[in-house]
């Protein structure tokens, strides 16, 4: 896969990977309010719990570094308002890629 990647991409990588995280309960009640759920919202808890894992494992320098072509992944909280989430985001972003902060 890593190989097939490497192809596709022409050896490109992310500078920065972004994980909103957000409890699954609260997750599943925001997708609630947009409408009808889809497959995967449809899903039982344990799916949720096992994804909600297989992520923030996705964010440990353990993993990171068996998996460099992935890039840096960084967990941001995903609770609150918009402009909440989004200047988290933002700060993270300045302080991961300062030459895009100005």
């Amino acid at each position: 896969m890593r190989e097939a990647n490497q192809l596709a991409t022409g050896g490109l990588k992310p500078d920065l990977n972004i994980c909103l995280s957000l409890p699954v309960t609260e997750g599943l009640a925001r997708a609630a309010r947009r409408g009808q759920a889809d497959r995967m919202e449809r899903a039982d808890d344990a799916f949720h719990a096992r994804v909600a894992k297989a992520f923030r494992r996705f964010a440990t320098p353990a993993w990171q570094r068996k998996h460099r072509e992935t890039g840096p992944v960084v967990t941001v909280d995903a609770r609150g308002s918009v402009a909440e989430v989004a200047e988290r985001v933002r700060r993270v972003a300045a302080k991961k890629l300062p030459r895009l902060a100005g």
